[in-house]
């Protein structure tokens, strides 16, 4: 009978082991909730997602302007703590605000990497409309249309 008993013992402890992995408790990291799960969960496609302002029609953006969002590879990455530059045009083409660096977090060390930044007037927009023009760091450029 004892040696029933040590066969029990050895798979609940390969069990323990086992579960042990597809926790991760063995990564470097040693967090379950680490962020590439969250962001796996997003389905974020391939480049640029603008989080916020998230637009809808007739929707006006007042300053300071929070843009946000991830950045996702095909041409969108980081290069240190940057994923590009942001700048508000108003309709005639004039710079609303100055060129704001897209921050990204330290702690974002995989694909896709948050970015932040607040974007404040440095010259009143002469129309009603006007245009985010997010530059990547690799020289992609992306426009959002903004109401005023």
């Amino acid at each position: 009978m004892k040696n029933r008993e040590g066969g029990h013992i050895l798979v609940i402890i390969l069990g323990i082991i086992l579960v042990l992995f597809l926790v991760g408790f063995f990564r470097t990291s040693r967090s379950v909730w680490s962020p590439v799960t969250y962001k796996k969960v997003l389905r974020l496609p391939c480049g640029l997602t603008v989080s916020h302002p998230g637009l809808t029609k007739g929707e006006k953006i007042s300053f300071p302007l929070k843009l946000d969002g991830y950045v996702n590879d095909c041409g969108w990455t980081k290069v240190g703590m940057s994923a590009g530059t942001a700048q508000v045009f108003d309709g005639q083409g004039r710079a609303v605000t100055d060129p704001t660096d897209l921050v990204v977090p330290s702690d974002s060390i995989e694909a896709p990497y948050y970015f932040s930044a607040m974007m404040y007037v440095v010259a009143p927009p002469s129309t009603d409309t006007g245009t985010i023009i997010i530059k990547s760091t690799s020289g992609l450029i992306y426009p959002v249309a903004l109401l005023f």
